[in-house]
C-alpha cells in the first residue's frame, strides 16, 4: 500500500508539474515590460514582410512568448508568437513572428480596409501618453489588410481614425510560420514631446481564426480592471523626434445626379451636375494637434439604414465622417443612450422647409444638408495628464429658391388660372450657425479622472420665421468625476449637467410643447404647463453610480440618474426625453474559464425603477440575461425582461398618460462559429403587454459566406410584426368641445427588410463594395377609439371605441359623428417602400491618398393606403422612378 501511495504522489506531482509548466504564472504574464531599441537612420529595412535582414536579426531583443487569453487563459500555445520593436528618428518598426501548428489552415483572407474581423491577425497598440485612457492601434491580417483605430479603456473602438503607415506580411511554408512587418511614422502619433518618463503603454495581440485563439504579449485578463489600464509597458522611448510637420489632404469631387423630373418645376429637371473641392490640414502643435477643414465634403459613402419610426423618439444615426470621429473619445460625454455632443447635428438637414410645396402650383429647390463653411479641432494631452478638446464649426446661411403660383395684383381668387402668375423668391431655411464644444479632463495615473465640458450653439436669426421657430442660443455645461479604489476593483462615477436655452416667446413655447418635454400634458399640470411668456428654458441632469467591476467574477453597480423637465441639449447633443428620474441595480457573474460545454458565460440580473418629477412611478422592471460561448464557438445571448406599472407619457403626443400595466420582453441572438467560411446568425426580440394591448415580434436570420481569400458575401432578412391596439392616430379639436380629442387605433403593421453586402478585395489597397437593401413597412388600422380616462386602473374605462354608427370613411378621411361632437381625421393606413443601394470602388493608390468611384441608386415612396404582402410591395417598389448619383472623388495626402 505504501508503494501505491508513493507512486500516486509521484504521478500527482508530475501532472501538477506538467500543468504548471504549460501555464504562464499571472505575475509573469501581466503588465510585462519590453525594452525598445533605438537604431540609426541609415539601416531601414525593405518593407516586404520578411524579417531576415540584418536590421531584424542583429538589433534589438525578441519578446517573451505570448500567453494565450482564449480559450485557456495564460496557457502556452502550440503556435508560439514573439515580437520585436525598434525605432529611429522617423519611424517605429514592429516585427512579429507567428508560428502555426496547422499551417495549411492559416486564414489569409484580405478583407476591407478597417475591417479587422476576418483573417489571422496581429495588432499593436501604443498608449503614447501612458495615461491609461486611449491607445492608437494598428492591425494587419495575414492577407495584408490594414486597420487603424483608437481603442479606449472601456474597449470602445473608433475605426474611422485613419493614419498613414505601412504593413506587409509574408508566409514561410517550410517553417510553418508567417511574419508581419509594420512601419509607423512618428508624425502619425500623438505623444508628449517633453516628458520626465520614457514609458509608453504597449499591447500586442495575435488572433488565430480557425479556433478563435487569442494571444497577448502582455496578458489582458478576460476579467480585467480596464483595457488600456491593463497594457504592458514599453521602456526606452527616449530622444523622440519632435515633428513639426503639416499634413495636407486636398480633394476634388464631381457628381452627377439623375432623379425623377417634376413636371412644371423649374428646379427638379431630372438631372444635376455638381463639383466641389476642399482641403483638410493637420498641424502638430507641441503636445496638441490642430485639424482644420475648409469646405469639407461630408457626403455619406456608407448609407444610413432605412427605418419606419412611429414613436415620438428621434432615430439615432451613427457618425461616419472622419473629421468628427478622430479624437471622438475625448469629446464623449454619455449618459446612457443620451450624449452632450452628437456630431451629426453639424451639417444636418435644414431645420425648416418652405410651406405649401405641393409640386403642382408651388415648387422649391431641394437641399440635402446644410453646408459646412469650415471647422477646426484641437485635441491632445500634455505631460501633466491634462487632456484638451476643442471644436469650432460654422455652417452656412442656407436659402432655397421657391416658385409659387400667385394671383396677379387686382385679380380676385375666382378668376381663371390664366390670371395667375409664377413668382420666384428665395426663402431662408437655415440661419448662419456657430457650434462650439470645449472639453477638459485631468487624469491621475488612470485611477482618478476629473473633467468638464461646455457646448454652445449660436444662430443669427435675422428673419421673423426663423425667430419664431428656432432657439437663438443654446448652452450646456457638464462636470464629470471618476474615482477607482483597490486596484480599480471598486469605483464611483458621477456626472452633472446644466442647460440653458433662450429665444423668442414663440420659439420657447414650441420647445416646451415638443416631444422632449410635453409641458402641456395633463398628468404634469400640477408642476408643469406651457408658459407662453417665457424666453428661456433651463434644466439639469446627471447621475451617481457606484459599483464593483474589476478583476472579479462577481460585479455589481447601483445608479441613480435624473433629467429635469427643462433640461434640453438637442441643439448639439442627443436627448430622447426629459422629466425623468431612475434607479438601476445590476449584478453580474462572469465565468471566463471553460466549463463543460461552455467556453465562457456572463449572467446578469438587473432592476430598473422610473419616476417623473411629479413623483409618479411610470415603470418598474427586472431583467435576466445570459451571454454564452460554447466550446464549438457558437454563441448565444438570451434576455428575459418582466415589467409592471408601465405608464407611457409620450404615446398621445402631449395628451394624457396611458396606463398599460404588466409586460414581458424576451430576446435571443445566436451565431455559429464566426471563424468558419459559412456563418449563420439569428436574432429574435419580442415585447408583449400581458393584457393584450400590444405585441411586437421581430425575426432577423442572417448568413455570411467567405469565398476564397478575396470575396465576402452577407445577407440578413428582417421581419417585424407590430400589433398595437393603442397606436396614436391623431389629435383633433372640435369647435363644440373645450378640450382636444386624442384618437388611437388598432394597428397591424408588418415590416420587411433585406440587407445584402458583397465585397471583393482585389488587393489590400483595391476593393469593390456593393450594398443593397429593399425595405417595406405597411400598416392597416381599425377599431378607432378616443381617450376617455387612459390612466384608469380599470381597463375598459380608458378608451371609448367608436361603433360603426359613429364613424365612417370617405375620400381618405374618417368622420366621427355622435353626441360629443363631430370631427374628422385622415385615414392613417400607410404603405412605405424604399430601395437603397450603393457601389463603391476604392483604390488607395499611395499611402493616405485615395480614389473613390461611387454609384448610389434609390427608390422611395410613402402612400396613404394599405397594400398587403411583400411580393406586391416589391413589384411596386421596383416600379418606382429611381434616383441615381454618380460620384468620383480624389484626394492626395502629403506633408511639409
Amino acid at each position: 500500500m505504501k508503494y501505491l501511495f508513493l507512486v500516486t504522489m509521484i504521478a500527482f506531482c508530475a501532472v501538477g508539474y506538467a500543468q504548471s509548466d504549460s501555464i504562464v504564472p499571472f505575475d509573469k504574464a501581466y503588465k510585462r515590460i519590453y525594452n525598445i531599441t533605438k537604431v540609426s537612420d541609415g539601416s531601414r529595412p525593405v518593407m516586404d514582410g520578411r524579417l531576415d535582414e540584418d536590421f531584424w536579426t542583429k538589433q534589438g531583443e525578441w519578446s517573451e512568448p505570448f500567453a494565450q487569453v482564449s480559450p485557456f487563459e495564460r496557457k502556452i500555445s502550440d503556435s508560439p508568437t514573439r515580437v520585436k520593436i525598434l525605432y529611429d528618428n522617423r519611424y517605429i518598426y514592429v516585427g512579429i513572428y507567428c508560428k502555426d501548428a496547422v499551417p495549411e489552415l492559416m486564414n489569409a483572407f484580405i478583407g476591407n480596409r478597417d475591417d479587422n474581423s476576418i483573417g489571422d491577425l496581429i495588432s499593436v497598440a501604443f498608449d503614447t501618453y501612458h495615461d491609461f485612457r486611449a491607445a492608437l492601434e494598428f492591425n494587419v491580417n495575414l492577407g495584408g489588410n490594414r486597420t487603424d483605430l483608437i481603442v479606449t479603456d472601456k474597449k470602445e473602438a473608433i475605426l474611422s481614425w485613419n493614419a498613414v503607415w505601412e504593413a506587409r506580411t509574408h508566409i514561410n511554408r517550410p517553417d510553418s510560420s508567417w511574419t508581419a512587418e509594420i512601419r509607423v511614422p512618428f508624425n502619425q502619433l500623438r505623444y508628449n514631446q517633453v516628458s520626465d518618463a520614457d514609458i509608453w503603454g504597449l499591447h500586442v495581440r495575435r488572433i488565430i481564426r480557425r479556433n478563435n485563439e487569442v494571444q497577448n504579449w502582455s496578458l489582458i485578463p478576460l476579467k480585467n480592471n480596464g483595457h488600456v489600464f491593463s497594457f504592458g509597458e514599453m521602456h526606452g522611448m527616449k530622444d523622440l523626434p519632435k515633428p513639426r510637420s503639416i499634413e495636407l489632404l486636398p480633394y476634388i469631387m464631381g457628381k452627377y445626379k439623375r432623379e425623377p423630373e417634376i413636371q412644371g418645376s423649374p428646379y427638379q429637371k431630372g438631372y444635376l451636375w455638381k463639383g466641389n473641392a476642399g482641403l483638410d490640414v493637420k498641424f502638430a502643435l507641441s503636445d496638441y494637434t490642430l485639424d482644420l477643414t475648409v469646405n469639407p465634403d461630408f457626403g455619406q459613402i456608407e448609407l444610413d439604414p432605412s427605418v419606419m419610426n412611429l414613436t415620438t423618439y428621434e432615430t439615432f444615426y451613427e457618425e461616419k465622417r472622419p473629421f468628427f470621429l478622430e479624437g471622438k473619445h475625448i469629446f464623449d460625454y454619455p449618459m446612457g443612450s443620451d450624449m452632450m455632443f452628437y456630431t451629426r447635428r453639424i451639417g444636418a438637414t435644414p431645420s425648416l422647409r418652405p410651406d405649401g410645396i405641393d409640386n403642382t402650383n408651388n415648387f422649391a429647390e431641394t437641399v440635402d444638408n446644410v453646408p459646412i463653411i469650415g471647422a477646426l479641432k484641437l485635441t491632445g494631452t500634455n505631460r501633466h495628464g491634462v487632456t484638451l478638446g476643442f471644436v469650432q464649426s460654422l455652417t452656412a446661411r442656407s436659402s432655397v429658391n421657391v416658385t409659387r403660383n400667385t394671383l396677379l395684383p387686382g385679380i380676385s381668387s375666382n378668376s381663371q388660372s390664366a390670371n395667375r402668375a409664377f413668382e420666384e423668391s428665395p426663402e431662408v431655411i437655415e440661419p448662419l450657425t456657430s457650434y462650439t464644444v470645449a472639453r477638459i479632463q485631468k487624469n491621475w495615473q488612470g485611477n482618478s479622472l476629473l473633467g468638464g465640458m461646455l457646448t454652445s450653439v449660436n444662430r443669427m436669426l435675422d428673419k421673423p420665421h426663423l425667430e419664431d421657430y428656432l432657439v437663438q442660443n443654446a448652452f450646456t455645461a457638464g462636470v464629470d468625476f471618476t474615482q477607482y479604489f483597490v486596484n480599480r476593483l471598486y469605483y464611483i462615477d458621477m456626472k452633472g449637467m446644466f442647460s440653458s436655452l433662450n429665444g423668442s416667446t414663440e420659439a420657447i413655447a414650441r420647445l416646451q410643447r415638443n416631444a422632449i418635454h410635453y409641458y402641456q400634458r395633463t398628468s404634469a399640470s400640477d408642476y408643469l404647463g406651457v408658459d407662453e411668456t417665457r424666453t428661456s428654458l433651463r434644466g439639469t441632469g446627471g447621475y451617481l453610480q457606484v459599483g464593483r467591476k474589476g478583476n472579479a467574477k462577481w460585479i455589481f453597480s447601483e445608479k441613480f440618474s435624473w433629467l429635469s423637465p427643462g433640461f434640453d441639449m438637442n441643439d448639439i447633443g442627443f436627448l430622447k426625453e426629459a422629466d425623468m428620474m431612475s434607479n438601476e441595480t445590476v449584478g453580474e457573474f462572469r465565468q471566463t474559464d471553460p466549463w463543460k460545454i461552455f467556453r465562457s458565460n456572463t449572467l446578469t440580473l438587473s432592476q430598473l425603477n422610473k419616476w417623473d418629477f411629479g413623483g409618479k412611478s411610470f415603470g418598474n422592471s427586472f431583467m435576466l440575461a445570459l451571454v454564452s460561448m460554447y466550446t464549438n464557438r457558437f454563441e448565444t445571448n438570451i434576455t428575459q425582461t418582466y415589467g409592471w406599472n408601465e405608464v407611457q407619457s409620450r404615446r398621445l403626443r402631449g395628451g394624457p398618460d396611458i396606463r398599460f400595466g404588466e409586460w414581458y420582453s424576451p430576446g435571443i441572438t445566436f451565431n455559429t462559429d464566426k471563424a468558419q467560411w459559412v456563418v449563420f446568425t439569428m436574432q429574435y426580440s419580442g415585447n408583449y403587454n400581458l393584457l393584450g394591448d400590444y405585441s411586437f415580434n421581430t425575426f432577423a436570420p442572417g448568413l455570411t459566406l467567405r469565398l476564397g481569400n478575396h470575396v465576402f458575401l452577407s445577407g440578413k432578412f428582417n421581419f417585424a410584426r407590430n400589433l398595437d391596439k393603442m397606436q396614436y392616430v391623431a389629435t383633433v379639436t372640435p369647435p363644440s368641445l373645450p378640450d382636444p380629442v386624442y384618437i388611437v387605433g388598432n394597428m397591424d403593421q408588418k415590416t420587411y427588410g433585406l440587407t445584402m453586402n458583397l465585397q471583393v478585395n482585389v488587393t489590400p489597397d483595391i476593393s469593390i463594395q456593393w450594398y443593397g437593401s429593399p425595405f417595406t413597412s405597411t400598416a392597416k388600422f381599425n377599431d378607432f377609439k378616443k381617450a376617455v380616462n387612459p390612466e384608469s386602473r380599470v381597463r375598459h374605462d380608458r378608451f371609448h371605441t367608436f361603433s360603426s354608427n359613429e364613424i365612417s370613411l370617405s375620400d381618405g378621411r374618417y368622420t366621427v359623428q355622435n353626441e360629443a361632437g363631430n370631427y374628422a381625421f385622415v385615414n392613417p393606413d400607410f404603405n412605405f417602400n424604399e430601395f437603397r443601394s450603393n457601389l463603391v470602388v476604392r483604390w488607395e493608390y499611395l499611402p493616405g491618398s485615395t480614389l473613390y468611384v461611387v454609384w448610389e441608386h434609390s427608390m422611395s415612396n410613402r402612400a396613404g393606403y394599405f397594400l398587403s404582402g411583400w411580393n406586391s410591395n416589391l413589384e411596386r417598389m421596383f416600379g418606382l422612378p429611381p434616383t441615381n448619383v454618380f460620384m468620383v472623388k480624389l484626394n492626395y495626402w502629403f506633408s511639409i
